[in-house]
């Protein structure tokens, strides 16, 4: 996923490749980037990218302990949890590394998020 998306950030010309494992900006990259709310916590930054569907599940991990089982968080947010959509949106969430599964069927905030 990482690859795709700075591949494209890349052929639009908005990042570089300095050299290996490592990101930069392109002229036009800092023209178009938003400026930062400097009085934006960490966790406003993250809730402006995340989906709904993402903001519910790190709401309710954040107001219940964050750590829950997969069936207690389906219940907070009344979804089904055998539901594909669920496995979609954890997948994602995990893909950005924002939660983990510490052991089967349960659901955790990542430390960087506390």
């Amino acid at each position: 996923h990482l690859n795709n998306v700075s591949g494209q950030l890349r052929s639009a010309g908005l990042i570089d490749y300095p050299r290996p494992g490592a990101f930069s900006l392109t002229d036009e990259g800092r023209r178009r980037a938003p400026i930062p709310d400097m009085g934006a916590t960490l966790l406003d930054g993250l809730s402006s990218t995340l989906t709904g569907p993402q903001n519910a599940v790190l709401n309710v991990l954040l107001k219940n302990g964050r750590r829950l089982s997969k069936l207690d968080l389906c219940n907070h947010l009344q979804w089904n949890p055998t539901a594909g959509h669920v496995n979609n949106v954890l997948g994602a969430m995990r893909t950005l590394q924002i939660i983990d599964y510490p052991e089967r069927g349960v659901v955790e905030l990542r430390d960087w998020v506390m």
